[in-house]
């Protein structure tokens, strides 16, 4: 039998959420094992250090939670059916590793070139924790349909289509941060 629409939507945002804590456990991992300097090093002068993804990511993920959290109050436009539009998911797949797009980021997500390697994993692992949470309770809430606006550009995302788009994101920019970390 096939799933309600609402499930299908609450499952993904389950899955979005179950991703963000993989996440954490493959940065865990390395953290372990490459030595701090490692987490500083930038492959270019003007690519991020490992270190700085994370920081970058953390920057991302707090303002992700503050929206997420809002959402409850939100009484604006909603949508119809729960399922991400199609252009958000051509969006998340050109976000997949290795990237196909590339573009710059707003300063306020730009990550700080101080960043040191205990700092940025913790505050990456706190981060994506709180907001793993966020999307379960949205999730639990069945609050898939309001729309939320992006801090990046003149779109509005659903929270659905907000956890893909970030579970994407921290994928992309955790391999990079693995890469660096091979160099």
């Amino acid at each position: 039998m096939r799933p309600a629409r609402h499930e299908t939507a609450r499952g993904a945002e389950l899955a979005a959420a179950a991703e963000l804590r993989r996440l954490i456990e493959r940065v865990d991992a390395h953290a372990r094992s490459a030595p701090p300097k490692a987490w500083c090093r930038r492959p270019t002068p003007e690519g991020w250090s490992a270190a700085e993804c994370l920081e970058h990511l953390s920057l991302t993920a707090e303002t992700a939670s503050r929206l997420l959290r809002a959402v409850p109050e939100r009484t604006g436009r909603r949508l119809r059916g729960p399922s991400p539009r199609w252009w958000v998911r051509l969006f998340v797949r050109s976000l997949e590793p290795p990237p196909r797009l590339r573009t710059r980021t707003r300063a306020a997500f730009l990550p700080n070139g101080d960043v040191d390697a205990a700092t940025a994993v913790v505050r990456f692992r706190l981060t994506h924790a709180v907001l793993a949470h966020d999307v379960t309770t949205i999730a639990a809430a069945d609050l898939h349909r309001v729309c939320v606006a992006s801090p990046f550009g003149p779109l509005a995302y659903t929270p659905l289509e907000w956890a893909l788009v970030v579970a994407a994101h921290g994928r992309r920019h955790v391999w990079q941060a693995e890469r660096v970390l091979d160099l």
